[in-house]
């Protein structure tokens, strides 16, 4: 998490929550991302379960680690490079995107999806998890 938002969190200013299945629009794509999590930023919407959630009507921001998650399946459904390599580990914003491929391979279950993952994952120097 960045430190803006830890803040944010840390102050009350934002609620964090988990929602089973979120529809997103990113690069001319419809994604269904599974267990994502979301910052509610109306103080009014912080009672509500992430049942009740609905991206139209509850204010919302997209933390950037579930960006990174994001752009990373973008890429693997387009075959746009990521632009990491593996001299990047020293950026820190490396391995949030090296998070992001770890939680990809955890949510999604298309092996060919799950190819292209690794494929990127390869090319940027990303470990595998250790299963």
């Amino acid at each position: 998490m960045d430190m803006e938002s830890h803040d944010a969190l840390e102050e009350g200013r934002v609620k964090k929550i988990t929602v089973n299945e979120y529809k997103h629009h990113e690069a001319g794509l419809d994604l269904i991302l599974k267990n994502m999590t979301l910052y509610l930023l109306n103080e009014d919407d912080f009672g509500i379960n992430p049942d009740q959630f609905d991206p139209e009507r509850h204010e919302h921001s997209i933390p950037k680690y579930e960006m990174a998650r994001i752009y990373l399946l973008v890429c693997a459904l387009t075959g746009d490079d990521l632009g990491f390599t593996p001299e990047d580990r020293d950026d820190p914003v490396y391995h949030i995107y090296e998070k992001a491929y770890h939680r990809c391979l955890v949510l999604e279950s298309d092996p060919e999806l799950i190819r292209r993952l690794d494929q990127i994952a390869q090319t940027c120097g990303f470990a595998r998890p250790h299963s």
